[in-house]
């Protein structure tokens, strides 16, 4: 008899526990329900207003796809006009970082810069520039992005870009001495107007070495034994 009491009140109590657990099932669906509506609507929207911006950035892909084959000579000789594009990026980057570092300490344009420093400058600008993008010495900085094609004077080599897109352009850049020297054309302004007489310290040993390398090609077209 007992045992009968015990299991009819252990079966109200599963289902009372198993009918409350429902009923908290429901309540959680229909209170989920809106919000899962409300995310399904919103992705849509997203989705919708996503759609005109694709379609937007291919038809600007196709019209630079356009471009390139439009000012490309041949089909095989494809300019890298979106790596020239970066390039230039990067260029300006650095120069308005220059600029903003130069406002921060207060660095103030001269009135004017004497002849004698624009001559050292000049020249250290073409021997850093050939420097950097022809002597053999440098070609591990280069090696990623060039490859030798041949020996093309005393202690210089000649390269040509080794790969595709940006690294094409960079390529160019890093094997082109009047390219590099508005890089480091800039660089020697900016250091010139942080600190003058490092910079003409620097400019000066650049310079004499330029000398040096006019001095050995005279002599060797004098005497070439």
């Amino acid at each position: 008899m007992c045992d009968g009491v015990q299991a009819a009140a252990s079966r109200r109590t599963t289902q009372h526990t198993v009918g409350v657990s429902a009923a908290a099932s429901r309540r959680t669906t229909q209170r989920r329900g809106p919000v899962l509506r409300q995310r399904r609507v919103s992705c849509s929207v997203d989705m919708t207003l996503l759609a005109p911006l694709r379609s937007g950035w291919q038809g600007v892909q196709a019209s630079a796809r356009q471009q390139v084959d439009a000012y490309s000579l041949r089909a095989d000789d494809e300019r890298p006009l979106g790596g020239y594009l970066r390039t230039m990026t990067v260029y300006v980057g650095l120069t308005g970082t220059a600029a903003l570092v130069s406002r921060h300490r207060g660095v103030r344009l001269p009135e004017s810069v004497p002849t004698t420093d624009l001559a050292l400058l000049g020249v250290a600008t073409y021997r850093l520039s050939r420097l950097i993008s022809k002597d053999a010495i440098t070609s591990p900085l280069r090696a990623r992005w060039t490859r030798v094609v041949e020996r093309c004077g005393p202690g210089e080599v000649a390269e040509e870009p080794r790969r595709s897109g940006t690294a094409h352009a960079v390529g160019e850049l890093l094997t082109c001495p009047f390219c590099l020297a508005q890089w480091v054309a800039t660089g020697l302004v900016f250091s010139y107007l942080w600190n003058p007489r490092l910079t003409r310290w620097g400019a000066g040993a650049l310079s004499v070495v330029a000398v040096s390398n006019a001095l050995q090609f005279a002599h060797a077209r004098l005497d070439p034994e």
